[in-house]
């Protein structure tokens, strides 16, 4: 009978001769096959860790993230052992969210591996080869940011290791970093000698992924130049060794790229051709991956057009097998809201759904937490399975046990029946665990066990029951100050702390409102819009007379008046407060045309701020003027920060006491 060592042994060996879907076999079996749970917690780290691997071999990046953050899981157990083994998977981590195109996620984990090896430093000597390989995921991060001055000074900081760095693996990275921010600086001739360095060093070492990437860099560098031919002979010499090596993400990768190449180079058919070829291969990949390289390969496209005169259009064959996998859902428009912040956190999520990893959602009341999560869930692989909530802040702590975990009969008095809990029930589907900070410790500590086993243990019951549960977590309190204060364990603070969500509160994204009051609109209208002329700014605003052609929209209208205030109000419940706002109107002003200050609740016209004082003004000296427009401002503020003193002062670049002062002297009362 195999062991957890046998099993690390054959994986370790596949990926030293590069057979990844191999090592991917042998660690896919070891979980089928062996009781995790009894395996010493050093081998089950190292079985993680080497699935991991094997899964970036096959382009699988979302996949190497979940068997890594396992991996992370039970480092955290053991780190006061050996932190290095923390500090490796975060890194890991780190490296590939930038893989799947989400450089910000990745600097996260790279800050905390940093965080951890500062303390690993005071305890034990500093090893430069181990903070080198974390300097160059950060370098990666702010290159794929477009922060080139902070990756200069990074890179200033490996310069000052590399005398000393002899690890080839290690100066393969190095190099490549390099090239790529020589790339970015336009500095074409040392980029190419960098990778030229990287595909030496892959030679010497045998690696099978460091010389494909390389060279899909120089074929990058080529088109840059002007040299359209001898990027196509790279990219074709890529492709033919990226087959047989069956590195499934440079197959796809340099295809992708070469397919481009053949636009430019007026050869559509080909490009056509090549697309349908490798349609079969995506299926094998992580696909938010794959569909970022086509954001990416696309752009450089369009970029080069004008210089290789081409106006060739681009094939969407690929975009639509992508889309066939999420049923096109994934990445449109499908929520309301257009702010910058908003898109941020789109872009977030759209990462982050086809993965398996918990997220934890935080934000203040009213901001959509339970939304984003019904919409990770809907954009998952899980999407056709249930969808559970459980309140943990609405139960007393038997009853919470009971409902999460399950029971068998007998097991407590009035227990007639055996009863699945909500963990249990979600198997293969998504469980949403609302209010996590309100969870009692002693059901923590048993979620732990859930979360790192993949079992759970109904209450009476003799054996676990082995779940798929993905978990989703939302919080309106912030988890670390929790965890600091000694009200949450840190046990599982770590493995909710790998993915975190943050939603903007609705005055800090004021331009998403009138999308948002339109949104209301819609849905709260005893009716729906018809023939209604041109719509000036959609469902808002009140058509000009002699726009109607026409019957009368059953939704009313607000004035530009009403939709400033709106907009100016400090919204303390957030988007739940505007909905119900926008529901009161259509409810009771559903019969008028137009709605204008007046018929706004009491609440948001108490808030209304005070009308700008005038330029030209009669009789107003300069010195009345200024405070007038003074004590407008600081009226403004306050109001946004909902009377929040400190916040205020900080928007208008003041300390606290300076602002004091001057709202006494210009008679603003503090709220």
């Amino acid at each position: 009978m195999e062991t957890i060592s046998d099993y690390i042994g054959l994986m370790t060996a596949a990926e030293d001769s590069g057979k990844y879907t191999e090592a991917k076999r042998y660690g896919e079996e070891a979980l089928k096959k062996l009781d995790l749970a009894a395996c010493p917690h050093r081998d089950t780290f190292y079985l993680y860790e080497h699935l991991g691997f094997a899964y970036n071999g096959l382009g699988e990046y979302s996949r190497a993230i979940d068997a890594y953050y396992k991996a992370y899981l039970i480092a955290c157990r053991y780190i006061d052992e050996n932190p290095k083994h923390v500090i490796n998977i975060l890194t890991k981590l780190g490296y590939n969210f930038i893989v799947i195109g989400n450089p910000g996620q990745g600097l996260v984990q790279f800050q905390k591996a940093e965080q951890h090896y500062q303390a690993y430093r005071k305890k034990f000597p500093a090893d430069d080869a181990f903070y080198a390989h974390l300097l160059i995921g950060m370098a990666y991060c702010y290159v794929c940011l477009g922060e080139l001055a902070k990756t200069g000074k990074v890179m200033a900081a490996l310069d000052a290791f590399l005398p000393s760095l002899t690890n080839k693996h290690l100066l393969l990275d190095y190099h490549h970093i390099r090239g790529e921010y020589l790339i970015a600086l336009q500095e074409y001739n040392e980029a190419r000698r960098a990778f030229d360095e990287c595909i030496k060093i892959s030679n010497e070492v045998n690696s099978p992924r460091g010389g494909p990437e390389a060279r899909i860099h120089l074929a990058v560098i080529d088109l840059l130049e002007g040299r359209l031919p001898d990027a196509i002979h790279t990219l074709r010499s890529v492709l033919k060794i990226s087959r047989k090596l069956k590195l499934n993400g440079h197959i796809c990768e340099s295809a992708l790229l070469l397919s481009k190449c053949y636009l430019l180079n007026k050869e559509t058919a080909k490009s056509v051709s090549l697309e349908k070829r490798i349609r079969s291969v995506i299926n094998k990949l992580d696909i938010s991956w794959f569909y970022e390289k086509i954001r990416e390969f696309d752009n450089l496209y369009k970029r080069l057009q004008p210089v290789y005169k081409t106006s060739q259009s681009i094939p969407d064959l690929l975009i639509k097998t992508i889309n066939k996998h999420y049923k096109g859902s994934l990445y449109k428009d499908v929520v309301v809201g257009k702010s910058l912040a908003m898109q941020a956190l789109y872009q977030q999520v759209a990462k982050i759904a086809p993965t398996d990893l918990p997220v934890l959602i935080c934000g203040g009341t009213g901001t959509g937490k339970e939304f984003i999560s019904r919409f990770i869930h809907q954009n998952s692989a899980r999407a056709n399975q249930v969808y559970l909530t459980a309140h943990c802040g609405v139960m007393s702590e038997p009853v919470l046990e009971r409902e999460l975990f399950g029971y068998t009969r007998d097991s407590f008095k009035g227990a007639d029946e055996d009863k699945k809990g909500y963990i249990e029930l979600a198997s293969d589907g998504t469980l949403l665990m609302d209010e996590i900070g309100c969870l009692p410790q002693k059901i923590q500590q048993k979620l732990c066990y859930v979360l790192e086993s993949k079992q759970v243990w109904p209450a009476g019951a003799k054996k676990a029951v082995p779940v798929n549960t993905r978990f989703l977590f939302t919080s309106g309190q912030e988890i670390e100050h929790l965890t600091r204060q000694g009200f949450f364990g840190k046990d599982l603070f770590y493995r909710l702390n790998t993915i975190v969500l943050t939603l903007p509160a609705l005055r800090e994204r004021r331009d998403d409102i009138p999308l948002l009051i339109e949104h209301f609109l819609g849905k709260y209208a005893p009716g729906k819009m018809k023939d209604v002329a041109p719509k000036r700014h959609g469902a808002l605003m009140a058509p000009k007379e002699g726009e109607m052609k026409g019957e009368m929209p059953d939704a009313p209208r607000f004035t530009p008046d009403a939709l400033r205030v709106l907009s100016a109000y400090p919204w303390p419940g957030n988007i739940m407060e505007l909905e119900n706002e926008i529901r009161r109107i259509s409810i009771l002003n559903g019969d008028l045309e137009v709605i204008t200050p007046e018929m706004l609740s009491d609440t948001i016209q108490q808030s209304r701020p005070a009308p700008a004082p005038s330029v030209v003004s009669d009789g107003s000296t300069l010195r009345e003027l200024k405070l007038a427009f003074e004590k407008d401002v600081i009226t403004r503020a306050l109001a946004g920060h909902n009377g929040h003193i400190s916040r205020a002062a900080k928007q208008l670049g003041l300390n606290r006491v300076s602002l004091y002062k001057k709202m006494k002297t210009l008679g603003i009362k503090a709220k």
